[in-house]
């Protein structure tokens, strides 16, 4: 009895140890698509305000400073 006692119990920790790595990539995939959006986002909105700002306005130059940021942790993730 004992015996089977402790295979359920081993069984036990290795389906939550499986439940805790499957939350970790469910949630790595979730930053990833968050990065993915941010980065599209603020690429949309540099490209048209390029349309109308100069390259060298301040606004401009946050921007894609801030694109450059998450361009290079979406590297680092993926």
């Amino acid at each position: 009895m004992i015996f089977f006692e402790n295979l359920f119990y081993v069984d036990y920790n290795l389906f939550y140890v499986y439940k805790l790595v499957k939350r970790g990539t469910i949630m790595n995939r979730f930053e990833l698509f968050k990065l993915r959006y941010n980065i599209r986002l603020r690429k949309c909105l540099l490209n048209n305000m390029l349309c109308i700002l100069s390259p060298r306005n301040k606004i401009v130059i946050r921007i894609s400073q801030n694109l450059d940021k998450h361009i290079v942790k979406y590297q680092k993730r993926a």
